[in-house]
């Protein structure tokens, strides 16, 4: 019977002690990963550093939706919002420790509209004004790259590479004719004859209305494109609109000799260029990406707040009934967002 209640008691014994001993190695393990959490794993931005700014860096008005797949994916995202970058070129602007912009042109061009780029120039404007420079690169340019990178201090080409210069252009897709081969009808409801949106499913060209729009719009961007490029690189706007016209592309030679570019190199040398504006570390550049760039904190940039606000609302996509998703404008899910605005006396106006 002793014997008995010795192995109870012993077994007793070893399992507390197991218990205390996972505890024990429960706890150590939670204080660790608290220890870690509570560091700052914020990037610093050493002294003489340059911006890198990607090209083909996709920007957008709203935050981009991401899938569960791209959440636990070790794969940057290339895409920021407009608010992301312009608050990033104004704090480069300010921070001692940035010494220059790099523009990187080397891949393809990212999805950027004609109002997000003006903006981002005037922002890069700034950033030259404050005595700060800009360097830009690539190998294939067309206007949308251009209209940004003719801000540069020095504009450098891939021996290569080439310049479009063709202007600007609409071709609408049409469906109507295919929908009547296939049986498929359609049923549309609109006011107004500049209400174009529906023209696609229901003709098989550009209406008159439309066709003096899109003209209208097109041309407008295009003719602040020519202006904007003209007295960057100053070159007359006949020459731009003559090019365009009669000829379409530059090659790099042709790009030089006509004031478009400042020079004609290759990675290499321009690689060396950057490092003597910053610093050498592992055979490149010290640099930090837009990206990376949002998450530093500058003591020299204070943060601006008020007791005011301006609640800014992102209207995306089709409209539809219910919540709808982050594509779409749910009607119930907009209503409510709009009536907490309302109910918020600190929210002193709304742009839509």
């Amino acid at each position: 019977m002793n014997q008995f209640f010795k192995q109870i008691l012993s077994s007793l014994i070893g399992t507390i002690a197991a218990l205390l001993l996972i505890v024990t190695i429960g706890a150590s393990g939670l204080i660790v990963l608290l220890l870690l959490l509570s560091q700052d794993g914020s990037p610093t931005v050493k002294d003489k550093t340059v911006l890198v700014f990607d090209l083909a860096t996709k920007i957008r008005d709203t935050e981009p939706t991401i899938t569960l797949s791209q959440a636990f994916s070790q794969e940057e995202q290339s895409t920021l919002t407009l608010k992301q970058v312009l608050k990033n070129l104004d704090k480069a602007r300010q921070d001692p420790h940035i010494t220059a912009i790099f523009l990187d042109g080397r891949n393809s061009s990212g999805a950027r509209g004609s109002a997000t780029s003006s903006e981002i120039r005037q922002a890069l404007e700034a950033f030259q004004k404050a005595g700060k420079k800009i360097i830009a690169y690539g190998v294939d340019w067309d206007e949308r790259d251009y209209y940004l990178t003719s801000i540069a201090d020095e504009v450098i080409l891939n021996p290569i590479g080439m310049m479009e210069m063709n202007g600007l252009g609409a071709q609408p897709l049409f469906y109507k004719g295919a929908f009547e081969k296939y049986g498929i009808g359609v049923q549309t409801v609109r006011v107004g004859n500049y209400k174009s949106a529906v023209e696609p499913y229901t003709r098989a060209s550009l209406s008159p209305e439309n066709r003096q729009q899109l003209e209208t719009l097109i041309g407008g961007i295009w003719q602040n494109f020519v202006t904007t490029v003209a007295s960057s690189r100053k070159i007359s706007p006949n020459q731009i609109q003559a090019i365009a016209d009669n000829q379409g592309l530059l090659s790099a030679q042709e790009a030089k000799s006509k004031g478009f570019i400042d020079q004609i190199a290759y990675w290499d040398e321009v690689l060396a260029k950057l490092t003597s504006l910053s610093a050498k570390e592992e055979q490149t550049f010290r640099q930090i990406d837009l990206a990376s760039y949002s998450d530093v904190a500058v003591k020299s940039v204070p943060e601006k707040s008020s007791g005011n606000k301006i609640a800014v609302v992102y209207a995306e996509g089709a409209i539809v009934n219910g919540d709808g998703t982050f594509e779409t404008v749910g009607g119930d899910r907009f209503s409510r967002e709009l009536r907490k605005i309302r109910n918020d006396d600190e929210v002193k106006a709304v742009v839509l």
